[in-house]
């Protein structure tokens, strides 16, 4: 083993657990503030736990952010959970349409975007692509070739809102 990769190893040994550590903790922060706020969707997702691996995502918790890091960029990609507006607009019986699919899983209307998980595996690609030795600047510029629509039709009974067949032959997921 080279030093480089000896000197790697040591510090993955001593990161690692505080890692675990602040990504459980942070996770359950969330958690219980929204509990507390009267949001049960993390509960309900099963999303309060003092388990790290029930909150690490390979790609969006280890591989991108370990890209960051390499790229030694500031960006910040925590966004805040759509919990709380759903939950006003709920106040209200307002609708809403969210670009993420997280919003209606928490309780929007719907979702019409770009399915996060799979423009991370396409960026892994790129990724291996590179670790491969391919020049970024040779890659091919790709952009997203599906749009998901989910619709949360338990929104929609709350809000007395009577979804059009038409929109829900051509939803990729109904929530019920």
């Amino acid at each position: 083993m080279s030093v480089m990769n000896i000197d790697m190893l040591y510090l993955v040994s001593i990161w690692l657990l505080p890692v675990l550590i602040a990504i459980t903790f942070h996770e359950a922060a969330h958690a219980f503030v929204a509990r507390h706020l009267g949001d049960e969707t993390a509960s309900r997702l099963g999303r309060v736990s003092l388990n790290p691996f029930r909150y690490i995502d390979p790609l969006g918790t280890i591989l991108l952010p370990g890209l960051l890091l390499l790229a030694r960029s500031p960006s910040c990609l925590d966004t805040p959970s759509p919990c709380l507006i759903v939950q006003e607009a709920m106040a209200l019986r307002l609708p809403l349409v969210f670009g993420t699919r997280e919003g209606a899983d928490a309780g929007g209307l719907a979702s019409y975007g770009v399915n996060a998980v799979e423009n991370y595996r396409r960026a892994a690609i790129y990724v291996d692509k590179i670790l491969k030795g391919a020049a970024p600047g040779d890659l091919p510029i790709e952009f997203p070739t599906k749009i998901e629509l989910v619709v949360n039709l338990k929104t929609a009974k709350a809000l007395g809102i009577k979804v059009p067949p038409i929109l829900l032959d051509r939803a990729d997921e109904l929530i019920e």
